[in-house]
């Protein structure tokens, strides 16, 4: 920043100095040299740093599992749209807690459902419901759904 304000204070005296010597001309002259320094100063010192990363240029995730702002739009278009629930966020949440009830419990939910259902509770399981036709109209809210990770992070 110092740097810009010394450069553009350097240009203003210098296209005065033109002024005085040849008037306009000089202004213009002067002006036009100035900015073609800077330009090539700035692109210089600009040269060697590399780009910012893209989209593209980021690694993907190598586990395979979605990121907290995914996970947290997953969350809000279940406030809105039951299908959407039923269709993205729902086999998110079954495929989480499989996982979380076989590593915590040793449990298969789908083999041991009763048991997951008792550990998981009435409401919880009400939302999961893996063996359930996707059918939701209703939409989810952030409660219910908070109710679930919670009683997941107690197992």
């Amino acid at each position: 920043m110092r740097r810009m304000v010394l450069a553009g204070t350097a240009g203003s005296l210098l296209g005065g100095l033109g002024y005085l010597i040849n008037r306009s001309a000089g202004a213009v002259a002067v002006s036009a040299i100035v900015t073609v320094v800077v330009a090539l100063g700035a692109r210089l010192a600009t040269a060697g740093r590399p780009a910012p990363p893209t989209d593209r240029d980021r690694a993907p995730n190598p586990t395979g599992f979605p990121s907290h702002r995914k996970i947290s739009v997953m969350m809000r278009w279940s406030q809105t749209n039951g299908r959407y629930y039923d269709m993205v966020t729902r086999p998110f949440l079954v495929a989480t807690t499989s996982a979380l009830l076989a590593d915590r419990r040793g449990l298969d939910l789908h083999r041991n459902a009763r048991e997951a259902r008792e550990l998981i509770g009435p409401e919880g399981w009400a939302l999961l419901q893996p063996d359930k036709p996707r059918d939701r109209d209703d939409p989810v809210g952030l409660d219910p759904l908070a109710a679930l990770v919670d009683r997941l992070e107690d197992l």
